[in-house]
């Protein structure tokens, strides 16, 4: 085989193999907020590889204004494995067409979470946090591919004491309080009293 051939040949598969190998490559990452110790956490995502990666953005963590969470997206146990309750929304039901985020190479995508504001939480106590379902990517450049799950490595944090934002953890609830009833009076009818519902209490708790 003579020179230019060889060569031909050698630029052809060189540029077969840089193509098999480029793609998207997605690093996620649970982080702590300052210095791990509270309940705020940092989901990261960051595309390392040389192609645009598409992430399901139906899976990442959704706060609302007010920073509550619109599903159960972590799991939040004690060291006995116990997990935190969950007092955040919770959607009825999922998108029916998913929401795409767009990474190209290089790029990152972050979202903040305030974990007391969507799990009761004790003060002084220590938590593993961890994404309840993986995150789902695959490149740009195969948009009927299969979805590539990356589960991130879960995060210990450790609750300050005596925090004044933190929803405390309880035991199961017991029958709502009622308002002490007055005596009627004769001739005045019947006296109406409110019944406060758990909604009330939570709404003077928060």
């Amino acid at each position: 085989m003579n020179l230019p051939i060889r060569v031909t040949l050698l630029a052809v598969a060189l540029g077969c193999s840089a193509n098999a190998i480029a793609d998207a490559r997605l690093k996620a990452e649970i982080l702590p907020v300052s210095g791990g110790r509270g309940a705020s956490i940092k989901l990261k995502l960051v595309n390392v590889g040389d192609r645009a990666a598409v992430v399901c953005g139906s899976g990442l963590p959704q706060p609302n204004a007010r920073g509550m969470l619109l599903d159960d997206f972590f799991v939040v146990t004690l060291p006995d494995g116990a997990e935190a309750e969950y007092v955040g929304i919770l959607m009825d039901r999922l998108p029916a067409v998913p929401t795409l985020l767009s990474l190209p190479a290089g790029g990152t995508f972050s979202v903040e979470v305030a974990l007391d504001k969507s799990y009761r939480l004790a003060p002084g106590a220590g938590y593993r946090v961890a994404l309840r379902l993986p995150v789902g990517y695959r490149s740009d450049e195969a948009p009927d591919g299969a979805w590539t799950h990356v589960p991130p490595v879960p995060l210990l944090i450790v609750m300050p004491e005596g925090d004044p934002g933190t929803r405390q953890a309880r035991g199961p609830a017991g029958p709502p309080p009622r308002l002490p009833q007055p005596a009627a009076q004769p001739g005045t009818g019947p006296i109406l009293t409110r019944v406060w519902q758990e909604s009330d209490l939570q709404r003077g708790r928060s």
